[in-house]
């Protein structure tokens, strides 16, 4: 909880949410107030760090479904939608030498 000496209190535990004083727009939630000029950019700042919370995977069909991996076998996580789908047509785009016919989906992890 924030107290300000004009006798304003703000809470600001819970989730992100735009919020107007006196004073304009702010976003308020995860421990934290930030000032920021309207309300669309107070939508858009919480749409923005909600995507951030998720991981995108590349799912690789061969026989069985199984994520896509790095060298180490560790499974490769892209942070948007847009870079997951991007090396899932580069690697659609490859051409496999021993005939194997492989398609590629991403999917959202929360």
């Amino acid at each position: 909880m924030l107290r300000f000496k004009d006798g304003i209190d703000i809470d600001t535990s819970g989730p992100l949410r735009p919020l107007q004083l006196r004073d304009g727009w702010y976003v308020v939630g995860k421990g934290m107030l930030m000032p920021i000029s309207s309300e669309q950019e107070a939508l858009d700042f919480i749409q923005e760090e909600k995507e951030a919370l998720y991981s995108y995977i590349v799912m690789v069909r061969i026989s069985t479904e199984a994520p896509l991996k790095d060298d180490k076998g560790n499974v490769r996580h892209f942070p948007t939608r847009e870079e997951a789908t991007a090396e899932a047509r580069k690697l659609s785009a490859q051409p496999r030498g021993d005939g194997a016919s492989f398609t590629y989906s991403v999917e959202k992890l929360d």
